[in-house]
């Protein structure tokens, strides 16, 4: 089985981009180069528009990454509550409101907590309603995908949590 690493795109961009060649007929690309998109999210709403529905390209994808092992790193460090809840509960996509607690115990620590605490909720609210992600979220646009991707996750495994 082929290993794939997020953080190395030389090698598996390519591999990707010549399997799922056969979804994007030839006349996107041109569409796109001319769209000049601000944002990748941009490039990929003009893909499932005038291209290749997001449903079909998620499936291949989805299909393409389970015949390889998936190398997945974890950025943070996780205290005994939330290694037990991973086990009980597996790995899920984040959600802000989720992380109140473990947020709010986290950051209680911080000398200047008491100032910045009654904004916690509005931060995670904000956050949390446009599910944030990729470069055009966090410059405060609209979010353009519709969230396929998170409905098509399943649960990980992991030795170490016991899933």
């Amino acid at each position: 089985m082929t290993l794939f690493d997020f953080d190395h795109i030389q090698i598996w961009g390519p591999a990707l981009s010549e399997d799922a060649g056969h979804l994007v007929p030839a006349s996107v690309v041109p569409l796109i180069c001319s769209a000049q998109p601000e944002y990748i999210e941009d490039a990929a709403q003009i893909l499932f528009s005038d291209g290749c529905p997001a449903g079909i390209f998620a499936d291949f994808v989805t299909d393409w990454l389970r015949a390889r092992t998936i190398a997945a790193y974890h950025g943070s460090r996780l205290d005994d509550q939330y290694i037990a809840d991973i086990r009980r509960n597996g790995l899920r996509v984040l959600a802000a409101k989720d992380r109140r607690e473990h947020l709010q115990k986290k950051l209680s620590q911080h000398p200047r907590w008491e100032d910045a605490e009654s904004k916690l909720d509005a931060v995670l609210d904000q956050l949390g309603a446009r599910n944030s992600w990729g470069k055009k979220g966090r410059a405060g646009s609209r979010d353009v995908v519709t969230g396929w991707h998170r409905q098509r996750l399943q649960p990980l495994s992991n030795a170490r949590f016991g899933t």
